[in-house]
């Protein structure tokens, strides 16, 4: 007679992806367990395959199923996981009689995704202390880390010698472990700060990024993940490993107090321990309470290279066309059009057409990604998860949208946005919400008035990372520093432009920016009756607010005043390289007729 609980995995052979967890109910069919059959049909005991203790999984939450044969053998394992309001969501399974090679030993029940919090994090977060959060990488080696603690703090307790300040310490954490084992709130009393990855290496940035709030509160973050790392095989079938994860995620926190333990072995080493777990069950605890004590150190890339290293085909390489701007000819001749690792920016007087030129490249970009290969070429480096995020600061997301459709119909973006019966019937203007829907390749990120810049950058990498959004436009950057309780706006806007820059090569991510400039006082021209008469107002580097940041970009594009005439307007772009010091205006990029419907045509077409 087996047990009730078993796994598609284990009743098929191989099963297939996401595998859920299966049980026999009481009339013997086999259904899909739920959180709610679980918590019935399980109980907290101690888990001999992972050395896990009873109080162990009594602190944790950690259940299993035994044996109907002898009603005392753990077969499956079910580690909780918790939604960011505390409610349990979901389980990991671990089935006990499939061999750890066969694909599919885990199996999930319920809800664990990135979204759900690190396993562990729903006990660290009810403690005081915000000094260190260790991340380890599976269940089994946060508990491995917490016992160990456990037992040091018992066996220090026992000293004579033991000092008093740390006693307290030791006391405190051990009372607030029996009130959660009881239930109970811990009620402001210390915790030891172990936790982990909730779907694995692969997804690690993801957990971290969803939870990143809650990581961002400790001063100094341990990352304990495996002892290994990807062959180069493994590198080209994308796997992810202890040692890959750990850059990951140490290149999306992009802070400085990020640490790495010490294992006591190379990586990979077959001789030597792979994870903490492997630490705890050779009894070598001395070890893993020094590595989180004592022996981790400020996570340093791997970044430097010999020239060796180089080769000539690299050196060689041409650098990719971007985006074609088919509406800025010139510009796309200089520019060679968007390119991801580039930060650009658009300045000028208000009501030079800043907004106008921003939502013309958008658009571009929109067309491009949502095009898909079929007309228009993809650039070096494509991948069909990219998509494009539009922050604009002071509109609603109806406006930012209707914009982006007035764009692709040829019609003024403010009048269709002002009034879209005007020129669409409603299912007409349905047709094209629906196949923006269906490629949904645009995010906006809903938020109106100024933002932090730390909160903006956590935000743009929750999009990067979360969305696939390598295309960014940000309107403006006036706004998010606007709102900030500072007196010094330029060095506001030189960190953020110093972020920015930094955040696109980092990640990879093309940015279009709009600066505004310093107000200035200016004396229209007036003709003979007091009328004022066209005029173009020169922009120049200083007169940007936060000039010394524009040192951080790789290309500026000034927006002239346009000039009124009877029928059309006129207005120049004129492109600064930002490659060539001292500056260096390369010229009139493109020179743009508006027409009366506030449409920009080549002015060789008129």
């Amino acid at each position: 007679m087996g047990s009730k609980f078993i796994n598609k995995a284990y009743a098929s052979g191989y099963g297939a992806p996401n595998t859920k967890a299966y049980r026999k109910n009481k009339q013997g069919e086999i259904e899909e367990e739920t959180v709610e059959s679980v918590l019935e049909n399980t109980v907290i005991c101690a888990v001999p395959q992972q050395n896990i203790s009873k109080e162990c999984a009594e602190y944790f939450g950690i259940r299993s199923a035994l044996s109907e044969k002898d009603g005392f053998t753990v077969v499956c394992t079910y580690f909780p996981y918790y939604s960011h309001y505390g409610k349990i969501t979901g389980f990991k399974k671990r089935d006990w009689r499939i061999q750890k090679e066969v694909k599919h030993h885990f199996s999930c029940i319920g809800n664990v995704k990135t979204s759900s919090q690190f396993f562990g994090q729903l006990q660290v977060a009810q403690g005081s202390n915000r000094t260190q959060i260790n991340v380890c990488e599976g269940e089994g080696d946060v508990c491995a880390a917490w016992q160990t603690y456990v037992m040091k703090l018992r066996k220090d307790l026992q000293r004579k010698d033991c000092p008093a300040k740390y006693k307290q310490w030791a006391k405190e954490v051990l009372d607030g472990i029996e009130l959660v084992k009881a239930g109970q709130p811990i009620s402001n009393k210390p915790v030891l700060p172990f936790i982990g990855l909730n779907c694995g290496t692969a997804n690690a940035v993801d957990t971290f990024a969803n939870n990143e709030k809650f990581i961002r509160e400790f001063q100094k973050i341990v990352l304990a993940l495996d002892n290994d790392e990807c062959s180069a095989v493994e590198k080209e079938k994308k796997i992810v490993k202890g040692k890959e994860a750990t850059e990951k995620v140490a290149e999306f926190l992009l802070s400085e107090n990020i640490f790495v333990v010490d294992y006591p072995c190379e990586r990979n080493d077959p001789n030597g321990p792979k994870d903490i777990r492997d630490m705890f069950k050779s009894g070598d605890l001395a070890t893993i309470y020094k590595m989180f004590q004592k022996e981790h150190h400020h996570f340093a890339p791997d970044k430097i290279i010999s020239v060796g290293d180089i080769s000539i085909q690299q050196l060689r390489k041409r650098k990719g066309e971007g985006i074609p701007l088919k509406m800025f000819p010139e510009l796309q001749k200089m520019t060679h059009g968007p390119r991801k690792g580039e930060l650009w920016t658009l300045t000028g007087p208000s009501g030079s057409g800043k907004s106008t030129i921003s939502r013309k490249i958008e658009y571009a970009i929109a067309e491009y990604l949502m095009d898909e290969g079929e007309t228009i070429p993809r650039l070096d480096g494509w991948t069909p998860e990219e998509k494009m995020c539009i922050i604009r600061l002071e509109e609603e997301e109806e406006e930012t949208l209707n914009s982006l459709y007035a764009e692709g119909l040829g019609i003024d973006p403010k009048g269709f946005a002002a009034n879209p019966e005007e020129f669409l019937t409603e299912e007409e203007h349905n047709t094209i919400h629906q196949y923006y829907i269906k490629k949904d390749k645009i995010k906006i990120f809903d938020h109106f008035g100024s933002i932090p810049t730390k909160q903006l950058i956590a935000k743009l990498k929750q999009m990067v990372f979360l969305y696939g959004c390598r295309w960014i436009i940000l309107d403006h950057l006036s706004m998010v520093v606007s709102g900030l309780e500072s007196d010094n706006e330029r060095k506001d806007l030189d960190i953020i432009m110093t972020e920015l820059a930094a955040f696109c090569v980092q990640y990879d991510v093309f940015v279009l920016s709009i600066c505004h400039i310093r107000r200035v006082q200016v004396e229209p021209p007036k003709d003979k009756k007091g009328n004022q008469k066209p005029f173009f107002q020169p922009v120049r580097k200083e007169n940007l607010r936060g000039s010394a940041a524009i040192e951080q970009l790789s290309w500026v594009v000034l927006a002239v005043e346009p000039e009124e005439l009877p029928d059309r307007s006129r207005g120049r772009i004129r492109l600064v390289s930002l490659k060539n010091r001292p500056w260096k205006i390369l010229g009139v990029a493109d020179t743009m007729m508006m027409d009366k419907n506030g449409q920009f045509h080549d002015a060789s077409s008129w």
